[in-house]
């Protein structure tokens, strides 16, 4: 699947990106509480 640089293409890729970043960051977060026994 070939990278287009449209305007359009560009705000889906980023607003994935920006999902997948968050689900990680809750994720770890999640670990890190469980981890510590604070949650």
């Amino acid at each position: 699947m070939p990278f287009i640089r449209s305007g359009f293409d560009t705000d889906v890729f980023h607003a994935i990106l920006i999902r997948v970043k968050i689900k990680i960051f809750y994720q770890e977060n999640k670990v890190l509480t469980k981890f510590c026994g604070v949650g």
